[in-house]
């Protein structure tokens, strides 16, 4: 009676598995000083905020809604609070400021600028940017190594980097002079950016 028990209730959890199957994500955890920081890179969660009511909330220690605004002067603003956090963490660990070039664009102020047709910053997941006096393949690196799929460094120091929360991963070097993007693949470590110390 035991073992039928069981099996029945085993059966049940296989059903259980099958209709809800396990979604495995990459969780980033790092312990800084006091701090535990965690965000989920495969879980975009983006937020839509005001910049003229929400414009100096303070999303994390260092970053506010404004600094994720659209240069156009448009009022909505989307920002994935995953790469926020991100950010920060990139803060953190340099140590030094991070200064956003670029964040959420509208279509018209995407277009007007040149952007990509599918740039991740029109859904508020994507961020151009740069860390003050540090080089841009350091953060890249780091980046990869966070488990942030979308990656692209830039040949000019404006736009000298770009994270997003796509799902797929590609990482590429983008040249401004040739408007081309050169992708790039690991290296014998595993690693597609290998400039960390």
């Amino acid at each position: 009676m035991l073992i039928r028990k069981t099996l029945i209730s085993f059966q049940i959890l296989i059903n259980i598995i099958c209709l809800f199957p396990l979604q495995f994500q990459t969780v980033y955890t790092e312990e800084n000083g006091d701090n535990t920081i965690c965000f989920n890179i495969d879980e975009p969660n983006v937020k839509a905020y005001s910049l003229e009511k929400d414009g100096n909330l303070k999303l994390t220690e260092n970053f506010m809604v404004c600094e994720f605004r659209c240069h156009n002067g448009s009022d909505e603003i989307l920002i994935d609070m995953e790469l926020v956090k991100a950010l920060q963490y990139i803060r953190d660990y340099f140590d030094k400021p991070v200064h956003i070039n670029s964040a959420y664009r509208t279509k018209e102020h995407n277009e007007k600028i040149g952007g990509c047709e599918e740039s991740y910053n029109l859904l508020g997941q994507g961020v151009d940017f740069y860390v003050e006096d540090t080089a841009n393949t350091e953060v890249a690196a780091l980046a990869e190594r966070m488990g942030i799929n979308g990656i692209i460094v830039f040949s000019d120091k404006k736009y000298s980097l770009h994270i997003d929360s796509r799902e797929e991963q590609w990482y590429a070097y983008y040249s401004h002079e040739n408007d081309e993007y050169e992708e790039v693949m690991e290296d014998e470590g595993g690693y597609c950016f290998n400039f960390l110390e």
